[in-house]
């Protein structure tokens, strides 16, 4: 396991004094009390370093774990941003754990405030997104840019889409059709498989029924069927499912016990002005709460909220 020092921070002594900047330090530390992320951007030398690490200093004694700061300038591996990590938290591995899987493991019952210094030329590698494809001359450009391909509700009987997809070495995500039943559904994965891409996730998203009170009808018993028909993994989307934010917490719920492998949820810092779905995107604090909940809920059907690499079932190892 990491063996910790018993120090709480390595946040570097200010060699002189902090004048002026009472209004960005202020809106820092409000921002940093109710979201997880912060980013300082701007351009080179205006002291985005010096405000994110006085904003750190003065909010430390908040987190029993300390304030600490990361500096990735030198770092040009993506894969090693783990190792820097650790070695900036100065954590001892006595195990054969791989590095994130240690980080992952010491980080997650941690109160504790990271600052990462240099890190733009790493966030391309290093993200991963998901993109939806629904034409076969957008197949191209966004593998260069993406990790999964999605396939919206609308094309998931566009077949020569899913016969291309069947050649592409990346995952897809494949949404069930409005009005599609699980065979179908089914059947239409098999034409990106059969292509030899076996990296299939389906996702239930919600049919369309008579019913007028939701968006659409998300159909939880789908769930358990496809995990009893199909090896491929299923995911669920309530924000799609309900359409309304009131119900995309209770429609998550059901969807983890009822066996789901993944949630896709739309979250957004101001929904009432967002461009799209506003009205099913959840505000940050609620999905911090939502996690929480499924945290007490997986256990108790054998599952977990899984926080480290693992093999994906249907994937292989």
């Amino acid at each position: 396991m990491a063996r910790p020092t018993r120090r709480t921070g390595n946040l570097p002594a200010e060699a002189t004094s902090f004048v002026g900047r009472r209004r960005e330090i202020a809106e820092l530390r409000k921002k940093l009390t109710t979201a997880r992320l912060v980013s300082l951007v701007g351009p080179g030398g205006v002291g985005k370093t010096r405000l994110a690490i006085r904003g750190a200093t003065d909010l430390a004694r908040g987190f029993a774990a300390g304030a600490w700061m990361v500096e990735l300038a030198d770092v040009r591996d993506p894969d090693l941003v783990p190792n820097a990590l650790l070695a900036a938290l100065d954590l001892r591995d006595q195990t054969a754990m791989e590095p994130l899987d240690l980080l992952l493991s010491y980080l997650r019952d941690k109160q504790l405030l990271l600052v990462i210094d240099n890190c733009e030329h790493l966030l391309g590698a290093a993200s991963k997104l998901v993109s939806e494809v629904m034409d076969v001359s957008q197949i191209d450009v966004i593998g260069r840019y993406c990790d999964i391909y999605q396939v919206g509700a609308r094309n998931m009987q566009n077949f020569t889409l899913l016969r291309e997809l069947g050649y592409v070495r990346k995952p897809v995500l494949l949404k069930r059709g409005i009005s599609a039943t699980i065979e179908e559904w089914l059947l239409s994965a098999e034409y990106v498989l059969s292509g030899g891409n076996d990296e299939v996730i389906l996702c239930e998203r919600g049919i369309r029924t008579f019913e007028t009170a939701t968006r659409n009808t998300f159909d939880i018993s789908a769930i358990p069927v496809v995990r009893k028909l199909s090896h491929l993994p299923i995911i669920a989307d309530p924000s799609h499912g309900a359409g309304r934010r009131d119900m995309v917490v209770p429609m998550a719920r059901a969807a983890v016990a009822a066996g789901a492998d993944g949630l896709l949820i739309e979250v957004h810092c101001d929904p009432d002005h967002a461009l799209s779905d506003g009205a099913q995107s959840m505000f940050p604090s609620q999905f911090d709460r939502l996690m929480a909940e499924l945290r007490i809920i997986a256990p108790a059907i054998g599952r977990s909220i899984c926080l480290e690499t693992v093999a994906r079932r249907g994937w292989g190892s």
